[in-house]
């Protein structure tokens, strides 16, 4: 759907809007052409989980672990907030109750506005490097892990708790082909997805950024609830299956050990999805596949791989263990 949102030289529908300025917000926080398209097909593989499955299961946002103190493990007295177009519901309350058992330093439920048209929204430079980016209205919500109650709060009370970052003010030096590409990609899903991915990413990156004066940061993909009324946490990847001898779909180590302490202290089952694809270039959409933790950690090999940079410099080392293929079951589609 075109919205005719006038972007100065050219008119943009609302989806490819909402992208320009999460591309905006990217292009100053990653390293380089490599890591920034390892952050989209990280999206894309959230996003077509969100279309496919939508119909089956109610999904809930995730949220971000992201401890404030330097050099300190994901899980390691962590800040944890949830960044959302809704309102935080009894649900929520429920979810963050389990999580409050690993003993965050602080929970944080944002609640963005989106009553009003992104191109309605105040331009405010968040980054401090001369880029104005559109930021809605925020209610901000802390959790008391005593009472599992929400009360209100404000946006500061999560900021202030972070080292403030100074950035320089670099160049936008992305590839525009890959730019463009990205974008033609992800404007076609769903809008109201396209613009929760934005609003997160306003927070984490924008808001807070990176650098190594803070903790390790994770996420929760997405949480799903069935029909029962179980709770499932989910780590969506977009992979193609390894070229070792023994074929398979892999994790980096300090990843698998963080979900499987997650999904203990929690009591809320860690499910791995895989968005498989054909291959590293050409990508094609290949089957869904999911395996439970449990279960991908009993059926791990025992050497170790290097898992590639992925948003690390290309020099890193990514220690990564691989699960055979034939132990992860195939997830039908609900879109078909």
């Amino acid at each position: 759907m075109s919205y005719g949102i006038d972007d100065g030289d050219q008119v943009l529908s609302e989806n490819e809007y909402v992208l320009e300025n999460l591309h905006a917000l990217l292009a100053h926080n990653v390293i380089g052409d490599r890591q920034y398209k390892a952050r989209y097909i990280g999206f894309r593989g959230e996003l077509d989980f969100f279309k496919a499955r939508s119909k089956k299961h109610k999904i809930f946002s995730g949220g971000f672990f992201r401890p404030a103190e330097k050099g300190a493990d994901t899980l390691d007295n962590p800040i944890y907030f949830t960044v959302n177009s809704n309102k935080p519901t009894l649900e929520y309350e429920e979810i963050y109750k389990a999580i409050s058992r690993i003993c965050c330093k602080k929970m944080f439920y944002i609640f963005c506005d989106c009553s009003e048209k992104i191109s309605t929204w105040n331009k405010i430079d968040v980054m401090g490097v001369g880029v104005a980016l559109p930021v809605p209205k925020f209610y901000v919500y802390e959790f008391d892990p005593k009472s599992f109650k929400f009360s209100a709060s404000n946006i500061e009370a999560l900021l202030s708790l972070y080292p403030k970052k100074i950035r320089k003010n670099k160049p936008d030096t992305i590839n525009e082909l890959l730019k463009s590409q990205w974008i033609g990609i992800l404007k076609n899903f769903n809008a109201h997805d396209i613009l929760q991915l934005y609003l997160s990413r306003l927070i984490f990156d924008g808001y807070i950024g990176g650098g190594d004066n803070m903790g390790l940061p994770s996420d929760i993909d997405a949480i799903t609830k069935n029909e029962e009324g179980k709770y499932n946490f989910l780590e969506i990847k977009e992979k193609y299956l390894s070229k070792s001898p023994s074929k398979g779909f892999g994790m980096d180590i300090p990843r698998i050990k963080s979900l499987l302490i997650l999904s203990k202290m929690t009591r809320i089952q860690y499910y791995y999805v895989v968005r498989e694809v054909d291959d590293c270039e050409s990508r094609n959409f290949i089957s869904w596949r999911y395996l439970d933790i449990d279960r991908f950690i009993e059926n791990l090999g025992y050497g170790v791989l290097d898992g590639g940079t992925g948003m690390r410099h290309e020099k890193a080392w990514s220690p990564t263990k691989l699960c055979p293929q034939e132990k992860f079951l195939y997830l039908e589609r609900e879109d078909n």
